[in-house]
């Protein structure tokens, strides 16, 4: 059984909230509300050696990495013949859980690790090109997981 879903219950679609979110982006109330809903490290956790060991560069190859395994889990669910039947919040969370574990396998980091990493180091991710076209692909990926595909150009 799953909790009630507070977007559902607002009549609100995981793209409409993300299109409040980028127009309001720039409020810092909000940016600290983001940060509780998507479960921000803790300054304690950024403090970390293990944190502190991950580069630039290893960020940018965990988050190619993941983004080579999302595009991999979601071709194979396109293949299936009944993807209709399956709850797509259900099918996401699935993805992301697999993703973690495929990346704390090979890396030997944990989601937490690499949000602190990301945390500690988000000056220099904000305008490293290669990092932004990552994570533009990323949510592009989920968007056609979710069946909410939006053009990449468009942001």
């Amino acid at each position: 059984v799953q909790p009630a879903d507070p977007l559902e219950k607002n009549g609100l679609s995981m793209m409409d909230f993300d299109q409040l979110l980028d127009k309001y982006q720039g409020d810092p109330n909000i940016r600290e509300c983001i940060k509780k809903i998507m479960g921000a490290p803790s300054p304690n956790s950024i403090a970390t050696e293990k944190v502190q060991a991950i580069g630039v560069e290893k960020i940018i190859a965990v988050h190619n990495y993941m983004l080579e395994e999302l595009d991999k889990l979601a071709a194979e669910f396109q293949t299936l013949p009944n993807k209709e039947s399956f709850d797509m919040k259900t099918v996401t969370v699935a993805t992301q859980a697999i993703v973690g574990a495929k990346i704390e396998d090979k890396f030997g980091f944990s989601a937490e690790d690499i949000e602190s990493a990301v945390l500690m180091y988000h000056t220099m991710l904000a305008t490293n090109q290669e990092f932004a076209t990552i994570n533009i692909r990323i949510q592009h990926t989920m968007g056609k997981l979710m069946g909410n595909p939006f053009d990449v150009e468009a942001r």
